[in-house]
C-alpha cells in the first residue's frame, strides 16, 4: 500500500507541476499577445503618419509648381 500511496503522491506532484507550467505558459502568451498588439498599433500609426507626410509633400509640390510656373 505504501508504494501505491507514493505513486499517487508523485502523480499529484506531477499534476501540480504541470498546472504551474501551464499557468506560466498562459502568462507568457498574454505578454506576447500584448506585445503584438502594441506592434500592430505602431504600424497603424506609422501608416497614418506616412500618408500625412505624403499629403504634405504633394501640397508642397503643388504650391511650388503654382508659384514657380512661368506664365505663358
Amino acid at each position: 500500500m505504501s508504494s501505491q500511496a507514493e505513486a499517487l503522491n508523485q502523480a499529484s506532484q506531477a499534476a501540480v507541476a504541470h498546472a504551474q507550467a501551464m499557468e506560466k505558459l498562459a502568462e507568457a502568451s498574454d505578454i506576447q499577445a500584448r506585445a503584438i498588439d502594441r506592434l500592430a498599433n505602431t504600424f497603424t500609426t506609422m501608416s497614418g503618419v506616412t500618408h500625412e507626410v505624403r499629403d504634405a509633400i504633394v501640397d508642397i509640390d503643388v504650391s511650388l509648381k503654382r508659384l514657380y510656373t512661368a506664365p505663358t
